[in-house]
């Protein structure tokens, strides 16, 4: 079934839409979630939790990238379920936060909330420039979350290489950051 065919069902409030919605993402969808909290139960509730996100947004909302839209709500829950475990720990960081913090270090403001637009603006269109194999494997780590392992499998290149394609592209991003002064 087409996404549109399946936003359809979720407007005519047909609960066949969350079964096709499961049908079609559910793997990618669940996976997403396996590789930031790492635990089968808690990405499965992030998932479900995601398809009732879905059901009370559409309608009005009418996702033009379902995929990815699904994609934004799953981290969203994935990443609190991590820190709601993680609040009582001390020093627990997560490691793709750490690797972007070098590029990305700014305080919570109000200004900061305001420039949160030009932000994105800005990290869409730098990605969108970026050359095909920095983009897949940019994406691959900071949007999918995947371990540089699985990057490996999936592209071919060698660990070295991602690490090196990662370390240029967040430099890149640093440099655009600082140019644009969100730095």
């Amino acid at each position: 079934m087409q996404d549109e065919e399946i936003i359809d069902l979720y407007f005519a409030r047909n609960e066949q839409a969350i079964s096709e919605t499961s049908k079609k993402y559910g793997k990618t969808l669940t996976g997403l979630s396996l590789s930031i909290t790492g635990n089968g139960e808690d990405a499965k509730e992030c998932v479900n939790d995601a398809y009732f996100d879905a059901w009370k947004r559409i309608p009005p909302v009418r996702p033009v990238h379902f995929l990815a839209w699904l994609s934004k709500i799953v981290r969203s829950f994935s990443y609190k379920i991590l820190e709601k475990k993680h609040a009582q720990k001390r020093g627990v960081t997560l490691e793709l936060t750490e690797e972007l913090a070098q590029c990305l270090k700014c305080e919570e403001t109000v200004e900061s909330a305001v420039d949160a637009r030009a932000l994105s603006a800005l990290i869409d269109r730098f990605v969108r420039d970026l050359d095909d194999r920095s983009r897949d494997v940019f994406m691959k780590r900071y949007f999918w979350s995947c371990p540089i392992g699985t990057i490996e499998k999936e592209t071919g290149y060698s660990a070295s290489k991602i690490k090196s394609i990662l370390f240029r592209a967040r430099k890149k991003l640093k440099n655009e950051l600082i140019k644009e002064g969100f730095i």
